[in-house]
């Protein structure tokens, strides 16, 4: 099962800081996007992969505890599934190993294929540690954004955005911004002295709910893991795609680019093949990861055939399924405008 692919690869700084007390791998968010940053380790006979290490705007965290041993690091990050627009990726040109949950994997060197059925290869920026014990990346979005300081602010702006709050040109000097921030802590009951880790959690928490990213997310809003597969008229032709797993509380997306049709139909089922999302509308899939022109003739093409639910996303660029037990759940706006 394949996850969602990269839109863009940004740039990477990377830099040995002073030893911390601690020594360790630092990830560090110099942009105004929520990411989610993941790293590797090459060994003699392996590299290993971790991730997810979310990593707020104008903060820092550790990706990897311990000395730095390895003989190469590498790194990677994307922007979180709460913002609206394209989604944004940061790596570089090489094909490591990842899962869409939070993950350790370990591929042998030379193998063909990543371990496990949901894991798949990302492009990942190689680490030049020098040999350091202690190493940090920042990822960086534009010189519009100096300092960490400056990060946090276009962040917060970003994620009240994304909240649809409209938030006046220049905010850092202007009060548009105090007054957004004073209002979503008074409708989500947040102390003023809440922490900028609690209230960028909060913001990006209620922008899930709400954020329409470009191309198509699904969110699983069970208990347990669900494996996912759309499909939608590409031109002339029918297309079938999936799997994509997603976690509980997670959200994955099955296409990052425009929407490729106003109706996409969706699948969503269980491990054990009970079905959380269906329809009567038929097409073809298989059991491992696919992706199918046509939707006649399924079995005698080697595959199967399952009913799919219409979601229609009609003219927007981006969309989001939402799924609940009882299935799909109904988009309701967060804040009326």
């Amino acid at each position: 099962m394949r996850g969602a692919g990269v839109l863009a690869l940004v740039m990477i700084c990377s830099a040995a800081f002073s030893l911390p007390a601690k020594a360790s791998y630092i990830v560090c968010n110099k942009t105004s996007y929520v990411l989610y940053a993941a790293v590797g380790a090459e060994g003699p006979k392996d590299v290993t992969t971790h991730g997810w290490t979310r990593v707020a705007p104008g903060m820092c965290e550790t990706a990897l505890k311990g000395k730095l041993t390895a003989r190469a690091y590498y790194s990677y990050a994307r922007s979180a599934n709460a913002h609206n627009g394209p989604a944004r990726a940061w790596g570089g040109d090489f094909e490591l190993c990842a899962n869409a949950d939070n993950f350790t994997l370990r591929r042998a060197r030379g193998a063909a294929a990543c371990p496990g059925e949901d894991s798949f290869t990302l492009p990942f920026a190689e680490s030049d540690t020098r040999g350091q014990e202690s190493w940090t990346t920042i990822f960086t979005e534009s010189e519009a954004i100096p300092t960490m300081e400056d990060a946090q602010i276009a962040g917060l702006q970003r994620l009240l955005e994304d909240n649809r709050y409209k938030i006046a040109a220049g905010a850092r000097n202007s009060t548009s911004l105090d007054q957004a921030l004073n209002d979503f802590r008074k409708r989500k009951k947040l102390s003023q002295r809440a922490t900028p880790a609690q209230l960028f959690a909060a913001l990006e928490r209620a922008a899930e709910k709400s954020a329409s990213p470009e191309g198509y997310a699904i969110c699983n809003e069970t208990t347990a893991p669900l494996w996912t597969a759309i499909a939608y008229r590409a031109s002339a032709a029918w297309v079938s795609r999936g799997w994509w797993k997603v976690a509980p509380a997670a959200c994955a997306r099955a296409t990052e680019s425009p929407l490729p049709a106003t109706e996409i139909f969706l699948l969503a089922e269980r491990k054990n093949g009970k079905r959380v999302v269906s329809g009567p509308e038929m097409f073809c899939i298989s059991d491992a990861s696919f992706d199918v022109t046509g939707r006649e003739r399924c079995e005698l093409r080697g595959l199967k055939e399952a009913g799919f639910a219409a979601t229609r996303a009609a003219s927007r660029r981006g969309y989001t399924a939402r799924i609940g037990d009882g299935g799909l759940i109904a988009f309701k706006p967060s804040i009326k405008e």
